[in-house]
């Protein structure tokens, strides 16, 4: 997971390959350990109004190396004040997609309980350091760490993501990615009458659209069958009502 206050959020990850003082640092070296397909979540710090977890991205899988002017983010960071141009790996993310329902700092902070029993089980079960995505502390509120990549093992997402949002959001891009790679057809019109609607005028007889005929099948708001299908030119496309409904939950690896 990027923890970050970027603007351009999803194009890529993008980090010093060391410290200041020249050492090696775990929050920015992750990134060289991101593969090919992995998905990129994206903690940002002000852009829905408080911290959150508001979108995720799928990895190129290939860094390279670069240069940045960087500034750290941490207490010494912020009193220096300065930019330094510094060696660095950037790793290009594809098809940014915001969530829905944005995972607040407030909704992380309702599974305070929950995340530290997570946290205390793969401690258990795995040597070595976490690098979890989540500081506790006794002394303050829950919080993303105070780094720039961390690691977010599903046993996390299992207790904070909304299926409903991620399954949206995927079902989005996958959407997306479809149509870009569609030629444009000459698509025949095709006009049928849904229940209450009000006729339309003017109905041309072609439609020059991007996409493929496909069969719908057409569900109304309380997910029963319509009697007929809503209005369509015969373009390749699905009621927005009901963007999850040839998905199921996401994929386990």
């Amino acid at each position: 997971m990027e923890i970050t206050d970027r603007s351009d959020l999803g194009s890529d990850l993008f980090a010093p390959t060391t410290q200041q003082a020249g050492l090696p640092y775990w929050g920015y070296e992750l990134i060289t350990h991101v593969q090919a397909g992995d998905i990129v979540l994206h903690w940002h710090k002000s852009l829905i109004g408080e911290p959150a977890i508001v979108g995720w991205s799928i990895a190129t899988g290939v860094y390279e190396d670069t240069n940045i002017s960087w500034q750290a983010r941490g207490t010494v960071g912020r009193i220096r004040g300065t930019l330094d141009a510094r060696p660095a790996w950037r790793m290009p993310l594809e098809n940014y997609t915001p969530f829905i329902e944005p995972i607040t700092v407030e909704d992380v902070r309702a599974h305070d309980m929950a995340l530290r029993d997570v946290q205390a089980d793969l401690e258990s079960r795995y040597l070595g350091t976490l690098y979890f995505a989540f500081g506790f502390s006794d002394k303050r509120s829950l919080r993303a760490q105070q780094t720039y990549f961390v690691k977010m093992p599903r046993e996390v997402l299992d207790e904070l993501v909304s299926w409903r949002s991620w399954i949206s959001s995927r079902h989005q891009a996958r959407r997306r990615a479809e149509l870009e790679e569609r030629p444009n057809v000459q698509v025949p019109a095709t006009w049928q009458m849904p229940l209450f609607a009000a006729p339309l005028n003017g109905v041309p007889s072609s439609w020059r659209l991007t996409g493929m005929r496909r069969a719908l099948s057409a569900r109304s708001g309380c997910g029963l069958p319509c009697l007929s299908p809503p209005r369509s030119r015969g373009a390749d496309h699905r009621r927005r009502q009901h963007p999850t409904s040839s998905w199921g939950l996401p994929d386990r690896q």
